[in-house]
């Protein structure tokens, strides 16, 4: 198995405002790589608060919508990466014969 070394972005989070339109970006890289279309990034993702909602486009996080809740919130996001040059069913990475990484990071998100 070939170590991909994937990564997440470290970063804070903007403070979000109750009833007010939330937006941010999370970004992930493979280490020493010049194309991520190589790669298929699956990402498990806990701890948003209500109203925050996830959209996930290969190397890119948004977190966007109106959060409903006060609080301050540490999200977990897990990342997988699947080299997609070897994955046999791209529906489902993990039961391919791919090469295959993990890396995770814990993000806080204040909503005042």
């Amino acid at each position: 198995m070939v170590n991909l070394n994937p990564e997440l972005q470290d970063k804070t989070l903007k403070t979000g405002n109750l009833g007010l339109n939330y937006y941010d970006v999370i970004t992930a890289t493979v280490q020493g790589s010049s194309n991520n279309n190589d790669y298929v990034f699956d990402y498990d993702i806990s701890g948003l608060p209500n109203g925050i909602m996830v959209n996930a486009a290969t190397t890119t996080l948004i977190l966007e919508g109106t959060p409903i809740e006060k609080g301050t919130f540490t999200i977990s996001v897990q990342l997988s990466v699947f080299d997609s040059r070897n994955v046999n069913d791209l529906e489902n990475p993990s039961r391919g014969d791919a090469c295959k990484d993990s890396t995770s990071r814990q993000y806080t998100l204040e909503i005042k």
